[in-house]
This record gives C-alpha cells, sequence and structure tokens, in this order.
C-alpha cells in the first residue's frame, strides 16, 4: 500500500479517453473504498495516472491508502495506445465513445510506427550488416492493422481517425458538447461533425443552448444556420486608397519567383513518396503522374541549362 499522502499527475488527454462515470456509478465506487479500502492497484507512468483517477482522488480526500503498479511506455503514444486499448475491452461503451477511441488507437499507433522507422537509418543499418526493409505504407498498414483487431474496414477506421480529430477539435472550444457527444446526449453524423468543429466559438455556445437536453440529433441543417448567423466585421479601410505608383523593374523577380515556388513541389512529391499507397494506384493514374514528371523534368533542364551559359 502507498501513503494517501503520495501524489501524482494526471494528464487531461489520457483522461479523456475514460468514459466518464455517472453519478451513481461514482457514488457506488466512493462507497466500496471507504467501507472496504482500496484493492485495485493505480497504474501509474512516469509519476502521472493512467488508470484510477478516481480511486485515487477517493482515496486522497478520505486518507485512504492505495495499491500502485508502475507501467514504463517508451513516449505518449505508447500510453494513449494502452489505454485506448483496454478501454475497447469495456462492454458498456456507448457507440461515438468506441468510434473515438478506435480513432484515438489509430493515430497513436500511427505515430508509433512513424517513430519506429524513423529509428532505423541506412547508416545503422550498414553497421549491422542488416537489408534496409522495404518502406512501410504507414498510413494503410495502420488502418489495417486496427481494423484487424476490431474487425473493421481500412476505410471505416480512417473515418474514425478523423472523428477523433473533430471531436478533439471541438472540445478546446467547448467541452460540454464534446462530452454530450460521446455519451451518445447528442447525435451528429461522421461526416457533420468536421463541419461542427469548424464552428467558432459563438456559435457553438448558441447551438448547445438549442440542443439542450437528451436525444436531439444535430442536421447539417443546423450547422449551415450557424454559418449563416456568424456577421462578418464591417470593412473599415486602414488608410484612403491612393493612385497606385508602378514599382521600379527589377530583373531578378520573374526567377526569384520561381525560385521561392520550387520548394512546395519538392514537399508535395515527396509527400506523395511518404502517403500515397504507390503499389496500388491505377495504371492510368501512375501514367498520368510519370507524364507530368516527364514534362516537369524536361522544362526544368532547359531552364537550367539557360541560367548555366547565360
Amino acid at each position: 500500500m502507498i501513503a494517501s499522502q503520495t501524489v501524482y499527475t494526471q494528464n487531461a488527454g489520457l483522461q479523456s479517453l475514460k468514459q466518464p462515470l455517472t453519478e451513481q456509478e461514482y457514488r457506488a465506487l466512493e462507497e466500496d473504498i471507504t467501507v472496504h479500502g482500496c484493492h485495485t492497484p493505480l497504474l501509474v507512468w512516469d509519476n502521472c495516472i493512467i488508470d484510477g483517477v478516481k480511486r485515487y482522488e477517493i482515496c486522497r480526500l478520505r486518507g485512504i491508502p492505495f495499491p500502485v503498479t508502475c507501467r514504463a511506455f517508451p513516449g505518449l503514444p505508447d500510453a494513449v495506445s494502452f489505454v485506448c486499448q483496454t478501454q475497447l475491452d469495456r462492454e458498456d461503451l456507448t457507440p461515438e465513445m468506441r468510434k473515438y477511441l478506435i480513432g484515438k488507437k489509430y493515430h497513436a499507433d500511427l505515430d508509433i510506427r512513424v517513430r519506429e522507422c524513423m529509428k532505423f537509418s541506412p547508416a545503422a543499418y550498414g553497421q549491422k550488416q542488416t537489408p534496409i526493409p522495404a518502406k512501410p505504407q504507414k498510413k494503410y498498414e495502420t488502418a489495417y492493422a486496427v481494423g484487424a483487431q476490431y474487425r473493421l474496414a481500412v476505410g471505416t477506421v480512417l473515418k474514425y481517425g478523423r472523428f477523433a480529430k473533430n471531436i478533439d477539435l471541438l472540445r478546446e472550444k467547448n467541452k460540454e458538447l464534446a462530452a454530450r457527444i460521446l455519451s451518445s446526449a447528442l447525435a451528429v453524423s461522421l461526416e457533420n461533425a468536421g463541419e461542427l468543429a469548424k464552428l467558432p466559438l459563438c456559435a457553438l455556445d448558441r447551438l448547445e443552448e438549442k440542443t439542450h437536453g437528451n436525444g436531439y440529433h444535430i442536421r447539417y441543417e443546423d450547422i449551415r444556420q450557424e454559418q449563416h448567423c456568424i456577421t462578418p466585421a464591417p470593412f473599415r479601410p486602414k488608410f484612403t486608397p491612393q493612385i497606385r505608383n508602378l514599382p521600379a523593374y527589377d530583373p531578378d523577380a520573374e526567377v526569384s519567383s520561381l525560385a521561392l515556388t520550387i520548394p512546395s513541389w519538392v514537399s508535395s512529391i515527396a509527400h506523395v513518396e511518404d502517403s500515397a499507397a504507390l503499389d496500388y494506384i491505377s495504371p492510368a493514374a501512375r501514367q498520368k503522374a510519370k507524364t507530368q514528371l516527364t514534362a516537369l523534368r524536361q522544362a526544368a533542364d532547359r531552364l537550367y541549362r539557360m541560367l548555366d551559359h547565360v
């Protein structure tokens, strides 16, 4: 047993992965601990409570000793994945909470997969005399692995991933709305959750008042109505318009503009290399990309030779 004076921290992000206890459930837990003591250990990682926050609060309030089990995780994504997996074993989860947890586990597992891939550089493999494995299609491989665990299609896991992100965005603006959606007190489709998360704080506050009570279903019309209610700020010119003076001729302007644009092309190509499932794209898309890349390479070579010989 650990003395009740021991102080542990809480991580709001990890606690948001727990379906809150009802008032009746909390009272029953409080009575059980008061009468019989705390026998279920708190799970702690790096002095942060992973599981057992309510038991910890009750024990601290009443001065009751509590057992602690320490767990080591390589990082926060590992802790998030663990909490999601343990919570998904519960049978009392609401449908929305289950979707949210699967989406959060997908993002955590994706972060873990990316982190593990970045650990192994070509130099490290050369030292170990080990061949470099094929680069995984991280997003789809992760979605497939999570889907296989919970009997879901890859596309469904990706939808749940977007739903989880939208709920997190909504929670930053209006915690009550996010909590009501996850508790099934307020219904919203996966698609409309994204539009809902884009609304400003004032619109979300109005929508919360409008949907007060259980069983309300937020429709796209409700969201559109709030979008139309947003009054744009009145236009106030900061200065009196004057006759525009043309800038002096700059011979470097065109080339400088091109030089600023090229990094975005390089970034786009790198993004496709990292994220696109190149092994599964259609022959038509593959040929179209190759044709445009050939044209780009020819134009780049031509301009390079012109710059080199002037």
